[in-house]
């Protein structure tokens, strides 16, 4: 995510050629998801510096912990069909183990493994395909089996202050 002579802070901001940059960490999810949702009038309320891209959800990224693992805060909650289709998404973290990448988020109260991916570059800005982990099927109601193919995660870096451009990174 970041290039040669990046200065990361602590914030997750980068002190980039003398000028500040923010990050946001993207996933969409699953594409037929999101369509779904739009299709039968579903809406999907973003809060706490989360926002609304078109290739799914930015949150904001707040630094790295002590383990490598990317945090980001932020809130996206997706409802459908009176409430019955309720996924809430928030704070993602992006975990690099040996065995791959772990995307985790907070649901009902705790935080869930959603996907992983096979292990990938640790300097990519896009990360392999993801597959919902067994621990999340609950989150989409059963619809969709552990394994089932899901959005990458990638990062679009924009200056402080300034809305990010769709698809730059």
């Amino acid at each position: 995510m970041t290039e040669q002579g990046d200065q990361p802070r602590e914030d997750g901001l980068l002190i980039a050629a003398g000028r500040t940059e923010a990050a946001l960490l993207v996933w969409g999810v699953k594409a037929s998801f999101r369509s779904y949702v739009a299709g039968v009038g579903g809406e999907i309320t973003c809060s706490d510096g989360a926002i609304e891209l078109p290739e799914g959800f930015g949150f904001p990224i707040r630094g790295v912990e002590a383990d490598g693992t990317l945090a980001a805060a932020g809130s996206v909650v997706i409802r459908a069909h009176g409430g019955l289709l309720n996924v809430e998404l928030r704070d993602p973290r992006l975990a690099r183990t040996p065995g791959g990448d772990e995307l985790s988020i907070v649901g009902a109260a705790r935080r869930v493994i959603v996907a992983t991916a096979a292990a990938g570059d640790p300097a990519a800005t896009v990360s392999p395909a993801l597959e919902l982990h067994p621990d999340a099927v609950a989150l989409f109601d059963g619809t969709y089996p552990p394994g089932t193919e899901l959005d990458p995660v990638h990062f679009l870096r924009y200056r402080e202050g300034a809305a990010p451009e769709h698809g730059a990174s």
